[in-house]
């Protein structure tokens, strides 16, 4: 994880990277910065596990920072003018970093050691700036962000699509008359692209909304979907291996909290979980995990009102266990308006420049909220189930809290949300279901109930 940091006895913010083992128990946690203030805004892992890191120093640098695995400092580069959002490696061993100059959007490619090679700017006479880049399987890139520039309102989500040197291929701007913007965005498995952010112009009637766009190949919309959770913000997102995709962001009314949002291709809400407890908590970050689940990232207020790094492992299912709630989410289908931009790029120069780093160790405290190792129902006071025996050979009996017969429907899924097995059964008695032959492990058995689901993990041992 990386970010910014005040420490007391440290002086200025500084860009702060943690490492973690698989547990959440952290291996090494270290600040690095010069004189002035740094933040990092990114990092990604290396082939050779090594990490890169890209932010802002001094207010107004694009700043570099190459991690040895260990957390050393390999080298540091800052390149005049501007703020990285993001970064990914080049196939030639380089990276491409994407950002804002203040003005302009911008996408800044450096060799192996960060020495610049190019860098294009992309915009008109407002403020456009990148915040989510991806390579695409072309060989070039997708970026998005927002555009004060080019649209229907104050500023739009703006898509770009470029070849691998950075030449724009196509430019778009979706949003209606007031504020509308991107923060995530990848190509999907048939080519075309998926692209969170948040919206003020579309919804159900409140004032901010997750705003998720699906498009073809070129940029034209398939569907355009909002989310609410009251006042919400999407921040990132990945496609699933089962073709859907897990959003994280952050939203509430009164008390903030992260959450993950799982959709099918189609946007269509799959579940939808909230973590965090009364004090806020915020959700920036996710990537899945070799057991099927997934690893969130993200902050989290602390009594005396800062903010602490935010660390959630969840299941397939987005369950970890631990101060988390179903979500109730507000969807809605609209019109987005869909401007072509103009293909302005411009190939600027760019001054290297020289930037002294110092690394040292803070002194912090890791706090474990809670850790799960046993069997966990999730219910509501509406409805309530049991499983039991738990763990078994594969014969399970269920049995539910309501006296009513009701017709339900059960799914069991393995944990990387795979469908394994599916069954009607009537509620107000104990239903036996045979899963014998399955193979030992954990899984995970939703029911769906007067259109509401609830989970419970099951575990079968031969």
């Amino acid at each position: 994880m990386a970010g910014s940091a005040t420490i007391t006895g440290f002086g200025s913010p500084d860009i702060l990277v943690a490492r973690f083992d698989a547990n959440g128990d952290s291996l090494w946690f270290r600040k690095y910065g010069g004189v002035n203030d740094e933040s990092g805004a990114c990092i990604e892992q290396l082939p050779d596990g090594d990490f890169i890191v890209a932010g802002i120093a001094n207010g107004s640098y694009i700043y570099l920072l190459k991690l040895d695995m260990n957390g050393d400092t390999l080298w540091t580069k800052s390149y005049a003018g501007g703020k990285a959002s993001s970064i990914s490696l080049t196939d030639d061993g380089g990276f491409v970093v994407a950002g804002g100059t203040g003005t302009n959007a911008f996408l800044l490619k450096t060799d192996s050691l960060g020495n610049s090679q190019w860098i294009k700017e992309y915009g008109g006479t407002s403020k456009d700036e990148f915040i989510a880049l991806k390579p695409t399987l072309d060989g070039g890139y997708i970026l998005a962000g927002f555009t004060g520039s080019y649209g229907a309102g104050q500023s739009d989500g703006y898509l770009v699509k470029t070849d691998s040197s950075g030449n724009m291929l196509w430019s778009k701007t979706y949003g209606g008359s007031s504020v509308d913007f991107f923060q995530g965005a990848i190509e999907t498995s048939d080519r075309g692209f998926l692209i969170t952010g948040s919206t003020s112009n579309f919804g159900a009637g409140l004032n901010q909304f997750v705003y998720v766009i699906r498009t073809d190949s070129i940029g034209d919309t398939l569907w355009t979907k909002t989310y609410s959770y009251h006042v919400s913000h999407s921040i990132k997102v990945i496609q699933t291996v089962d073709g859907g995709f897990l959003i994280v962001g952050d939203g509430g009314n009164n008390i903030v909290n992260a959450f993950l949002l799982k959709i099918d291709l189609n946007g269509n809400v799959q579940w939808s979980n909230m973590y965090g407890g009364n004090t806020g908590t915020y959700g920036y970050a996710i990537d899945l995990t070799s057991d099927g689940g997934f690893i969130m990232g993200g902050t989290s207020a602390n009594s005396a009102n800062y903010a602490d790094v935010y660390l959630v492992k969840t299941d397939s299912l987005g369950i970890s266990g631990c101060k988390e709630t179903a979500a109730t989410v507000v969807t809605g289908n609209t019109s987005t308006i869909i401007y072509n931009s103009p293909t302005i790029t411009i190939s600027s120069p760019i001054a290297l420049t020289s930037y002294i780093v110092t690394t040292s160790n803070p002194t912090y405290s890791m706090n474990v909220l809670c850790s799960t190792a046993e069997v966990v129902n999730y219910n509501n006071n509406d409805f309530s189930f049991s499983v039991f025996p738990n763990p078994s050979n594969g014969n399970f009996t269920i049995n539910t809290n309501l006296v009513s017969f009701e017709a339900a429907n059960i799914q069991f899924y393995n944990l990387i949300g795979e469908l394994i097995h599916t069954s009607s059964f009537r509620t107000g008695h104990a239903s036996d279901f045979n899963l014998g032959q399955l193979d030992e492990g954990i899984y995970i058995a939703s029911i769906n109930i007067e259109q509401k689901i609830y989970f419970s993990k099951i575990i079968i041992h031969k």
